[in-house]
């Protein structure tokens, strides 16, 4: 091995060579969203998985084969608060798990109260992960119950080189 191919090697993803251990997922459809509830976001596409980190019987994980530290991230887009009254505090969320149930990540923000924005939410996070061990994202929305939607429902929506998307990437072998 030469010494740039060693350095290379050992500096995956310090900005010296990138990592060639990664995933990016997306979901082709819009997906809805109960009032307040805590739901993982399922995926049905991939852009890219060099270490099959997907699989579609489990839509709504990666699993990681290589262990080391990982930057993980998602992006999903809300649907625009139009339902939303001027009267109600509500808010969106993303959050990124680890396994079981561990947060490693989360950003919430307040709706927009009648706005035509679509509100959309990006976040995060490096970690340390060893092979076997999964990751989601969930997304959760307090729209509350409103005349014309009871259920207080709300979508990520699906826009085609944005939302919504999963990812993770090797940045490390970490130890």
């Amino acid at each position: 091995m030469s010494l740039i191919s060693s350095i290379l090697e050992n500096n995956a993803g310090a900005g010296l060579g990138g990592s060639d251990i990664c995933a990016r997922i997306y979901r082709s459809t819009p997906q809805t969203y109960a009032h307040v509830a805590f739901t993982q976001l399922v995926f049905d596409s991939v852009r890219y998985d060099t270490d099959g980190m997907f699989n579609i019987a489990a839509p709504t994980l990666l699993t990681i084969n290589t262990p080391g530290v990982y930057r993980i991230g998602a992006c999903i887009l809300w649907e625009a608060d139009m339902k939303v009254s001027t009267t109600q505090d509500q808010f969106r969320g993303l959050i990124i798990i680890q396994g079981g149930g561990e947060t490693l990540v989360r950003t919430y923000r307040p709706s927009l109260k009648s706005s035509s924005v679509s509100p959309a939410l990006i976040c995060t996070t490096e970690q340390f992960l060893f092979a076997g061990e999964t990751i989601s994202a969930f997304a959760q929305q307090d729209l509350g119950d409103l005349p014309g939607n009871p259920a207080g429902n709300l979508d990520v929506l699906s826009v085609a080189q944005f939302t919504a998307e999963f990812w993770a990437r090797r940045v490390d072998k970490g130890g």
